[in-house]
């Protein structure tokens, strides 16, 4: 793991909570630490949804996050319903601060380029946003713009007198 441990974790151990988690950022609730009492029922939430959460999500970033990760953790503690007041949850301050628990080293084996692009996507998230909008303005008004243009045509054959065929001038098609 990405942590090493600062203190002695006795406070932890005897707190009232049947689970102690640490909240991170940016993602909420993350399982590179935790502690749990036998039979905890946030811990066998985990554990039984496991198997509906394993599977490939296209690269290596999204599949350890999605289906045992950090991501996963924090979708089965929105999803905990029994009684979330039995998780502790570790703030900044005693997570990795510096008088906290743990202190944190630089790691993240599983982060590849995947994870940079879609770490840059989450920073530029707005202009990213903003661009999307501009181009489907600008689709837009050339859709329009060409729609507008054909109908003016489309109007201008409606109303022009198309050539009849009659008796008098059928000779003259065959002829041509």
């Amino acid at each position: 793991m990405d942590i090493g441990c600062r203190l002695p974790f006795d406070p932890l151990m005897t707190s009232p909570y049947s689970s102690i988690f640490p909240l991170t950022r940016p993602m909420g609730v993350s399982n590179d630490l935790f502690f749990s009492i036998p039979q905890s029922p946030f811990l066998s939430q985990l554990i039984h949804a496991l198997p509906s959460f394993a599977h490939g999500y296209g690269t290596k970033y999204p599949t350890v996050m999605l289906s045992t990760g950090p991501f996963f953790v924090d979708i089965q503690y929105a999803f905990f319903t029994e009684n979330q007041d039995t998780i502790g949850l570790l703030h900044d301050e005693l997570y990795g601060g510096p008088k906290g628990f743990v202190y944190h080293v630089h790691g993240s084996s599983w982060h590849e380029e995947d994870a940079l692009f879609i770490l840059w996507l989450g920073r530029h998230f707005d202009l990213i946003l903003f661009s999307i909008w501009i181009v489907i303005l600008v689709l837009c008004s050339i859709g329009i713009a060409i729609r507008w243009r054909f109908c003016r045509i489309g109007r201008g054959w409606i109303l022009r007198k198309s050539p009849t065929i009659s008796a008098e001038n059928h000779h003259t098609l065959n002829n041509a």
